[in-house]
Parts: structure tokens; C-alpha cells; sequence
């Protein structure tokens, strides 16, 4: 990690760290919108100011990851406080690359053993990050595994099933939905349906099968 993303990253944390101790100050004075708003906008700046925003990683408007994620999660009737931490998880789930070598992550071609080994210690990198703000260290184990996939071949620790926090792999599917169905530099994007088609594919293998089924009976509100 560069010595500029460092400083980036300790500023947001100790700025984060004091509007967690503030807020029991205030509770009483702001509604909890006001309260979600805010947090809302703390992780938009966040990730604007890591340059984590992309056509990949976008963190605002309906089509993006986290909302896709935070419709799924309200679809499977999970409580309101699990929602917000999926959410909090799918805006910062790529936190993590600051520790990652500029080099790879701009690299055009595919990565090498060696790149591809760095580019997987990310999610480790993003819990460790968030992990000591009071504000998203529920969402931190989220995005550790948000790249685990349900046959255990996932990284980084290769969970398995339901041994992998249902926010991650809610994340997992949200993320790979708007992958394919986006342009890239290696293939065309393509549409709702077949993309909802892949999905189906790999679940069991990569995905939650329980996950797709939701997500296939909601993709024409997304």
C-alpha cells in the first residue's frame, strides 16, 4: 500500500471513529434518516476517495451492486440491521485493493500465480480496514467472503455453503449479475436473461442456489 492511500485510509477511519463517539451525543437530535444519510454519504466519498469507483464498482442509483444486493437481502425477509450491513458491505466490498499493486489492478491481460495471489488477499485487507470502525465492523466478515463460492472453491479461506455469511454470497451474485451484464474489455455485456441464465448455471458450484432462485423471481424490478 502506497504511502498516499495509507494516510487516505487512517483519515477516513479516525473521521469515521469520531462521528461513531458522537453519535450517542446527538442521537436524541437527529432522526435515524438523517443518521443513514449521512453514513450513506461517508461511504460514497469513501470509496471515491480510494478510486474504487468504476463501471464495476459503482456505489449509488438502482442498478447499482449494493442496491441489487439490498433487494435481494429485503426479498429473503432478512431483518433491517442485516440489510444496512449488506449494503455497507457491497459499496465497500473492494476497499481492500488500496493494498493491491496499482500495476495489477490496471494490468489489460489476465493476471499471473503471483498477481492473482496478491489480488486474493484483498477481501483480508478489507476486513482488516473496516474491522476497527464501530460502523462497519458488522459488515467487515462480509466482505471478507464476498468472494467465496458455495462449493468451497471461493477464496480466501475457501468456505463452504452456509459456512459463508449469507451477506457475502447475497454480494457474490449481486456483483456477478452486474459484471455480465456490463461491457468489458474481454466481452460484450449481456442481457438480464442471460446473465440470470449463468447465474443459474453455477448455482450450487459458485452460487447460493436459494440466492438465484430470489434473485431470478425479482430481476425485472432491477
Amino acid at each position: 500500500m502506497h504511502m498516499k492511500e495509507i494516510l487516505i485510509v487512517l483519515a477516513i477511519v479516525l473521521v469515521m471513529g469520531a462521528a461513531e463517539a458522537m453519535f450517542p451525543l446527538v442521537k436524541s437530535a437527529i432522526k435515524l434518516r438523517k443518521q443513514r444519510k449521512l453514513l450513506n454519504e461517508a461511504l460514497s466519498n469513501l470509496a471515491t476517495a480510494l478510486g474504487l469507483k468504476d463501471a464495476y464498482t459503482e456505489t449509488r442509483g438502482s442498478g447499482t451492486v449494493a442496491a441489487i444486493a439490498v433487494r435481494i437481502a429485503r426479498a429473503m425477509h432478512l431483518p433491517k440491521q442485516e440489510v444496512k450491513r449488506i449494503e455497507i458491505a457491497a459499496k465497500l466490498g473492494d476497499i481492500g485493493k488500496v493494498g493491491v499493486s496499482g500495476k495489477i489492478l490496471r494490468k489489460p491481460g489476465p493476471l499471473d500465480p503471483t498477481e492473482w495471489s496478491e489480488m486474493q488477499r484483498h477481501p483480508i485487507i478489507g476486513e482488516e480496514i473496516m474491522k476497527p470502525v464501530g460502523l462497519l465492523s458488522e459488515a467487515a466478515k462480509i466482505v471478507r467472503h464476498h468472494h467465496e463460492h458455495y462449493d468451497g472453491s471461493g477464496y480466501p479461506d475457501g468456505l463452504k455453503g452456509e459456512d459463508i455469511p449469507l451477506g457475502s454470497r447475497i454480494v457474490l451474485v449481486a456483483n456477478a449479475f452486474k459484471n455480465i451484464t456490463l461491457d468489458t474489455p474481454y466481452r460484450r455485456a449481456r442481457s438480464k436473461s442471460e446473465a440470470l441464465h449463468e447465474l443459474k448455471e453455477h448455482a450450487g458450484s459458485q452460487f447460493d442456489p436459494e440466492v438465484v432462485r430470489v434473485f431470478g423471481s425479482m430481476i425485472d424490478r432491477v
